[in-house]
């Protein structure tokens, strides 16, 4: 297992996690290998307006059908000035009474309903004055206005004698007693006036504070029955074992469970110590059978196992879960852990293969059930996790376990259709993305599909997906194969399933073939797929966008055969297939080579041949490569650039060992020092020796700017 976990963490940082520099950092997207997966618990209230149960309580008691998301702008996003505006209105004769659009304000000003209004600044200046108290940067003073303050919001909320908001005024009269630190005060508070009012919502929030306060006081028993009775597991502060003695059922287990267990697998190195003893807990409730949900203890020995190394054993354990009682959470929860174990222990038969199908098929389902669909997502999310579990499942099985071990086995087309799954499936749900612009920071909402096919927008996605970055490291062959799998028409259910949810876009799959033919000194198995390429494709890429930008410094559509130490120049050709030229050229170039008999003719052919070459890895680097053309530019940290260079060297050697002509020496020559790093001052000497009579020699003195530095106050400076 050890080994496994070693090369999946190397095969990880092959595609997964390098990035290019630039002036704004580094854009290193989140390993989808740390995306947590053990899950125990889920919070219930989140910051959706729509399931705050708060908001819920307020629209019952007003009685009328405001939307929940005006109410919780009003109760949870007003600031003190809005309410007192609000009071304002209502004291008001004036007829223009409105406050923003917002429903419930104005049926606050509407029915003149100042108790409301007068409640809500009060619990505002007591949320306002309790952050002043706890913040870090707070410092007591004499006869402190904090305080007083606090002590006056007890008073308000004490001297209220309605009944419509009686538990909404004792919630914060305990609230602002409990932050001066009063907790026997609010114990009595509680027996004498809350404890009385039936069981809601607001009662449970004040009993959670009852809670607080037996535990400062000491009371262990008294303040677990009332955290519990309140459900209110993220207030307690007791370990998992004492929460286990007294409330074997208590929810606030799982919220510890998941606490712990994130904790202890974030950690640089296993701590065997604390890990054991979450085992011997865990095995000890499931023996005892003292609560309803053992699932969840079973599922949390399975995952633990697995963390210190035996994955086989894991799955042992993880059977049993299956069998055990346990919520939809947990159930779904030991599914994923399922699929995920049987990646790891996957040895690719026919019956593993099924498995993990089945496996992808289900969390495939959960993601549609699950994401928002048309609601629009940050491209940030796609590289640093989603927070929707599903979908952050789908990116570790697939990306972390699977794609590596396919790798492994040679299998680099499936591998890469893996890495792409959870992504475009992903965005084809959500379909709408939102991005910052590079150069105004100004936010920008897109559908997806729009998005690629812009030639003004660059595209944040494609060109930095964990598919992208693999296909960008591995050989022109893995991604031609990768392309007849994205287009066969024959295909295994297994694949069927991996292409069917793959980035299918003929032009960016056939791009990126040729490119990498290129880059590899390939042409002419290049130009079949560059043929393919329409012609819009090429003002598609990052590369070739803001090109004023690119101009400036130097990088453009630039001439391939002008020699690297002159002035650069654009190309005069077709820039609409920029690649496919080149390899037409070079591809011709290569026939040349092959069929001519003349020894001069042929060195020239060798010379450009070989300068094309160099340059495609050089100053022409969009001929082979996606890199430097994004703010968020590609992965190719292994991108082997020296092979082509050694090999022009080597062309122009041979260039130089047949010609016979004085003029094309000095060139050769030249090309050869250039490309050494060796044109200085005593290489410029001997050629000055060899061949300052030529017409070459005295040309490129002109036009070349280390020649020309070197040939000043010699002979030559004055011709």
């Amino acid at each position: 297992m050890m080994k496994l976990k070693v090369f999946t963490t190397v095969s990880l940082l092959s595609f997964c996690s390098y990035m290019h520099l630039n002036a704004c950092g580094p854009y290193v997207p989140e390993s989808p290998a740390t995306f947590p997966m053990y899950r125990v618990y889920v919070p219930e209230n989140t910051n959706d307006p729509a399931i705050d149960i708060n908001c819920i309580e307020w629209q019952k008691l007003v009685g009328a059908p405001i939307p929940i998301k005006d109410i919780y702008q009003v109760v949870y996003k007003y600031s003190i000035p809005d309410m007192e505006r609000i009071d304002s209105l209502i004291s008001t004769s004036s007829k223009q009474k409105t406050v923003s659009g917002n429903q419930f304000a104005a049926w606050l000003i509407q029915k003149k309903d100042r108790e409301i209004v007068r409640f809500l600044l009060l619990a505002k200046r007591c949320e306002q004055t309790r952050h002043i108290l706890f913040s870090p940067w707070y410092y007591p003073e004499k006869e402190d206005p904090v305080i007083g303050d606090l002590a006056d919001i007890q008073r308000e909320a004490l001297s209220y004698k309605g009944s419509r908001l009686r538990e909404r005024y004792l919630l914060q009269a305990i609230r602002a007693t409990f932050s001066l630190g009063n907790y026997e005060q609010c114990i009595e508070l509680w027996h004498n006036q809350l404890k009385k009012l039936p069981k809601s919502y607001i009662r449970d929030k004040a009993e959670a504070y009852i809670g607080g306060a037996y535990e400062r006081l000491g009371n262990k028993e008294e303040a677990l029955f009332h955290y519990i009775e309140s459900e209110s597991i993220e207030n307690c502060s007791y370990d998992l074992e004492t929460v286990y003695t007294y409330a074997p059922d208590s929810k606030r287990l799982a919220y510890c469970l998941q606490q712990e267990l994130g904790k202890v697998t974030r950690q640089s190195s296993i701590n065997e110590e604390r890990v054991q003893e979450l085992l011997k807990l865990c095995k000890q409730v499931v023996r005892e059978k003292k609560t309803q949900n053992l699932a969840m203890w079973q599922y949390t020995a399975a995952f633990l196992i697995d963390y210190v190394g035996y994955p086989e054993i894991a799955s042992e354990y993880l059977k049993k879960a299956y069998k055990m009682p346990g919520n939809q959470i947990i159930k779904e929860s030991i599914q994923v852990f399922q699929l995920y174990l049987d990646a790891v222990n996957n040895t690719f038969s026919a019956d593993d293969e099924k498995r993990i199908l089945s496996g992808l098929k289900w969390l495939d389902k959960k993601m549609e059930q699950t994401i928002r669909k048309g609601e629009p997502v940050s491209t940030y999310k796609i590289f640093w996790g989603t927070k929707e579990y599903f979908t952050d499942m789908m990116q570790r099985i697939t990306v972390s376990i699977l794609a590596p071990a396919y790798i492994k086995q040679g299998n680099v087309a499936r591998a890469a259709a893996l890495a792409d799954i959870a992504k475009e499936r992903y965005l084809q749900l959500h379909q709408q993305v939102y991005f910052y612009e590079p150069d105004s920071y100004k936010e920008l909402t897109q559908d997806i599909n729009q998005l690629r096919l812009s030639t003004t927008i660059e595209n944040p996605i494609d060109y930095k997906s964990n598919s992208f970055i693999l296909l960008d490291t591995v050989s022109a062959q893995d991604v031609k194969n990768y392309h007849t799998l994205l287009f066969s028409t024959s295909l295994s259910d297994f694949d069927r399933f991996l292409v069917e949810r793959c980035y299918k876009d003929p032009d960016f799959i056939n791009d990126l073939v040729g490119t990498k033919f290129i880059r590899e000194g390939k042409y002419e198995e290049a130009i079949p797929y560059l043929t393919q390429v329409s012609k819009q494709y090429q003002k598609r890429l990052n590369v070739t966008k803001n090109l004023d930008l690119i101009d400036s410094i130097g990088y453009s559509q630039l001439d391939p055969f002008n020699e690297p130490w002159l002035k650069r120049v654009k190309i005069k050709s077709n820039q609409e297939y920029y690649k496919l030229e080149f390899a037409r050229e070079m591809y011709e170039l290569e026939q040349t080579i092959q069929q001519e008999c003349n020894p001069e003719q042929k060195a020239m052919a060798l010379y450009k041949y070989a300068t094309g070459m160099y340059n495609s890895v050089s100053f022409c680097w969009n001929l082979s490569a996606y890199k430097y053309g994004s703010y968020i530019s590609s992965c190719e940290y292994n991108w082997d650039d020296k092979t082509l260079k050694a090999k022009s060297k080597h062309l122009i050697d041979e260039a130089l060992s047949i010609s016979t002509n004085k003029d094309l020496q000095a060139t050769y020559n030249i090309a050869i020092l250039y490309l050494d790093k060796n044109l200085n001052k005593n290489s410029f000497n001997w050629l000055l020796q060899q061949y300052w009579y030529t017409a070459t020699f005295r040309h490129y003195l002109r036009s070349c700017d280390a020649l020309k530095d070197y040939g000043k106050n010699t002979r030559l400076s004055k011709l």
